[in-house]
């Protein structure tokens, strides 16, 4: 949470050595949910240094970490995430516009729009 908050902020290089250091926990921890977040933010990391169609693999692969592990409820937190991430990343319209729609679906499946706005409102209230 501490590597995304200090991209959103614009803090690039803090940002880079948070998510260096949440690497090395999770090479001695190697949880599967939380590796899949790494993944997630590793992806938008690759974006912004302008290697979009890497930085979507890893995005990909994080997800499908997600569903491996059984905490699909963290696409919860993830795609809120990318929403507010993306942008900032230099993404293209259509990464953002992808993810977007794959987290529309998402919400759908699971009846989850009802809870967006109380998502959104916990997010925010710490950025």
């Amino acid at each position: 949470m501490k590597t995304a908050i200090l991209f959103y902020l614009n803090k690039t290089k803090e940002a880079e050595q948070s998510l260096q250091k949440t690497e090395q926990i999770l090479d001695q921890l190697p949880y599967l949910r939380e590796t899949s977040g790494l993944k997630v933010l590793q992806g938008v990391f690759l974006i912004k240094n302008g290697k979009e169609s890497a930085g979507r693999n890893s995005i990909d692969e994080g997800r499908d970490m997600i569903r491996q592990s059984g905490h699909t409820y963290y696409f919860l937190f993830i795609y809120q995430l990318l929403s507010l991430l993306l942008p900032k990343s230099g993404a293209s319209s259509d990464a953002v516009d992808y993810y977007h729609k794959e987290a529309a679906r998402y919400f759908k499946y699971c009846e989850s729009d009802q809870l967006k706005p109380d998502i959104e409102k916990q997010i925010f209230s710490i950025i």
